[in-house]
């Protein structure tokens, strides 16, 4: 789908943060069940329901990832930070290496980069700046992990002409809550979850891990925090996320990408 129709359908973006699973480390030989068990679940289930998703890939798992997603295919590749650190809590100087070091990562590998989400949506004031010095054109950072008025949709914002900037990319939320729209809100409200979706969603959001029941790093977590999300996850996390692309689907949305969103929003 070319930018000119992404602008005037009822468009969907489903996005993936592909991490390691529940913060575990992302060493070499590190378990990585998302990946080996989710991916190949989500890549069979998007094909299915005719879906493209826009990933956002840990510079870190980029030769993981396109072992098992190779570049050239149907969906987006975006980065999710070199390592999967909070942006807010590095120097200068890693936060940029974590910016130009996972594109540079991803685009090592074959993919082409040109969206970021901050880890924890930890996004600091000046990202946008920084990241079209790192060459990219988008971000998708806007939100957070709970209920807010920042998980309020809107429309993509391209920078000002000369401005320095990138396109801002929103995220959507369920209806009455303001919580994010995406699979770890479906998952702990369920069964009261899908209703709380919008009929038309903008922007919808999961990670690997969560398809995954118990998956590795899960028990890294305190305790309460490791009960919290092993609600849901795997099967019924799959059931969930079926449920979303086929309503959307069904509602004549088409699914589109980061890259052309905000390529309809630059040419607007």
């Amino acid at each position: 789908m070319d930018s000119s129709a992404a602008a005037v359908s009822p468009a969907f973006m489903l996005s993936v943060d592909v991490e390691p699973d529940w913060g575990a480390q992302a060493a070499p030989g590190a378990p990585q069940a998302g990946l080996d068990e989710g991916l190949p679940w989500l890549l069979e289930t998007l094909e299915r329901h005719g879906a493209r998703a826009t990933f956002f890939v840990v510079g870190e798992l980029a030769e993981a990832f396109a072992r098992r997603c190779p570049p050239g295919g149907a969906h987006e590749v975006g980065a999710h930070g070199l390592t999967h650190r909070r942006l807010s809590w590095l120097g200068e100087a890693e936060l940029d290496e974590e910016l130009s070091g996972a594109r540079a990562r991803l685009e090592g590998v074959g993919f082409r980069v040109e969206g970021f989400r901050a880890p924890f949506f930890d996004a600091p004031p000046d990202l946008g700046a920084r990241l079209a010095r790192a060459g990219y054109r988008y971000d998708a950072s806007a939100g957070g992990l709970l209920p807010s008025a920042a998980n309020r949709p809107h429309a993509p914002r391209a920078p000002a002409r000369g401005a320095g900037d990138v396109t801002r990319l929103s995220g959507d939320a369920l209806r009455l809550l303001r919580a994010p729209a995406n699979l770890t809100w479906l998952r702990l409200l369920d069964p009261c979850g899908l209703p709380l979706l919008p009929a038309r969603p903008r922007h919808f959001l999961l990670h690997l891990h969560e398809l995954v029941p118990a998956a590795s790093g899960l028990a890294t977590l305190p305790w309460p925090l490791s009960r919290l999300h092993a609600r849901g996850s795997g099967l019924r996390a799959r059931e969930l996320l079926d449920c979303v692309l086929r309503r959307a689907r069904d509602a004549g949305q088409a699914f589109v990408t980061g890259r052309e969103l905000a390529a309809a929003a630059a040419g607007a």
